[in-house]
């Protein structure tokens, strides 16, 4: 047996089993466990195999080798019986193992597939929500920049917290960094506001925005029953 099928042994979902129960019926584990594995496809290895695909007629005269061999239990055949009955049973709970196995996979990937769905909804509806809102967005974006960096200018003048070693030397020191802290405080208070004020401005007007939209919406509605109602009208007439 070459090195590759050795590899693909040593991993057999029957290996613990045949382990312990070769040794304690006078049978060499290394030399015999090939024998039954070889004959029984392992799923761990070859995900193609199908573990029905089972040569009794193989698996059979294998065990009658290993009784053959065997040095303390080759006479005893309810040993060999009750041996093929465990090694079938495992076959069995392993072929099991694997359909649970692969339905679980399955599921899972369901599952991804409709978080993965869920999240682009949620991008898309995302993205229409920010189309909309730029309409008003553009148009006070830049009007706001302006009228931020106008105020600054006009704070700035206005309680002129900026650095000035001659002013603070007039003032005398100390007094002046007093003034300058609050000076600021007083500038950021006023920026906040200002700040506050405008995010509410949008608020409403996106509100007025939606609300119009919605008004338009019925009117349409409306106006287009009251043409249904006097296209049968004028059909009853005739």
């Amino acid at each position: 047996m070459n090195e590759s099928n050795n590899d693909k042994d040593d991993t057999h979902f029957l290996n613990p089993f045949l382990e312990e129960w070769l040794n304690d019926h006078g049978l060499d584990y290394e030399a015999y466990a090939p024998y039954v594995t070889s004959s029984v496809p392992n799923n761990e290895d070859d995900h193609d195999n199908d573990m029905e695909d089972i040569d009794m007629d193989d698996f059979d005269d294998i065990v009658q080798l290993l009784q053959a061999s065997s040095e303390t239990h080759s006479e005893d055949e309810n040993v060999w019986s009750d041996f093929k009955s465990q090694v079938l049973e495992r076959i069995k709970d392993q072929r099991l193992k694997r359909r649970n196995d692969q339905k679980k996979c399955k599921e899972m990937e369901s599952l991804q597939n409709s978080m993965n769905q869920m999240n682009l909804a949620q991008e898309a509806a995302k993205a229409a929500s920010n189309s909309c809102d730029g309409v008003i967005d553009i148009g006070d974006n830049n009007k706001s920049s302006v009228e931020m960096s106008e105020e600054k200018r006009l704070l700035l003048e206005r309680y002129g917290y900026e650095d000035d070693e001659d002013e603070d030397d007039e003032r005398g020191g100390d007094c002046g960094d007093d003034e300058v802290l609050d000076n600021r405080t007083m500038a950021k208070k006023v920026e906040f506001e200002k700040n506050e004020k405008m995010r509410k401005e949008y608020a409403l007007a996106k509100k007025q925005s939606k609300e119009a939209t919605a008004r338009g919406k019925l009117e349409r509605s409306t106006a287009k029953e009251q043409r249904k109602q006097r296209t049968g009208k004028s059909e009853r007439k005739r």
